[in-house]
């Protein structure tokens, strides 16, 4: 399962402990210039992981992966 970003790289460590830990693979599509049609699709695919992650896990998934367990500071996993 992946979670898709673009823009800046983020801490790679951090994307395996994500992967190891939750079995959500953070992938880089794209660099720093998205076409807006690009990013409306990641966000549609990522809205479809989200909702997935909120069965799995819960409503605050977000929050435990970026909790005091793994270190992802830098990792956007809301859509910016």
């Amino acid at each position: 399962m992946y979670w898709l970003e673009y823009g800046e790289m983020s801490d790679h460590k951090c994307k395996d402990q994500i992967r190891k830990k939750y079995g959500l693979q953070i992938y880089q599509v794209a660099g720093c210039y998205v076409s807006e049609e690009l990013m409306a699709q990641i966000e549609d695919y990522n809205n479809v992981i989200d909702e997935y992650m909120k069965e799995v896990y819960d409503q605050n998934w977000k929050q435990k992966i970026l909790g005091p367990d793994i270190d992802c500071s830098k990792i956007l996993l809301e859509g910016e």
